[in-house]
């Protein structure tokens, strides 16, 4: 296999440093989805600590949208423009899995 698929080790590549400014914006949408994330695996004992509800993953991404919102992270015309078709059947795929 290695003879078929052989891989090309002599060829370079240029790094190119982008330099990004850390503003509001982007600092809000970093925290927003570490918290996200971590809500949503810790979802079992955070339904377990409000009373056990059942669809606390729903109810985060309810209020991560909605942290985006307050915070003019994003306005609703760009996630009009810029979310994909894909991105959102992934998005709901994961809430249905984690259903299961």
């Amino acid at each position: 296999m290695y003879l078929v698929l052989r891989p090309k080790l002599n060829s370079s590549f240029i790094i190119k440093k982008e330099n990004i400014l850390w503003e509001f914006h982007s600092i809000s949408a970093i925290i927003i989805f570490v918290i996200t994330a971590i809500a949503w695996i810790f979802s079992t004992k955070i339904s377990a600590y409000f009373g056990g509800i059942d669809d606390m993953d729903s109810i985060i991404a309810i209020a991560a949208i909605v942290a985006i919102g307050i915070t003019n992270t994003a306005s609703w015309e760009q996630i009009q423009k810029n979310t994909k078709r894909g991105a959102l059947l992934l998005f709901g795929g994961g809430l249905a899995l984690s259903a299961i």
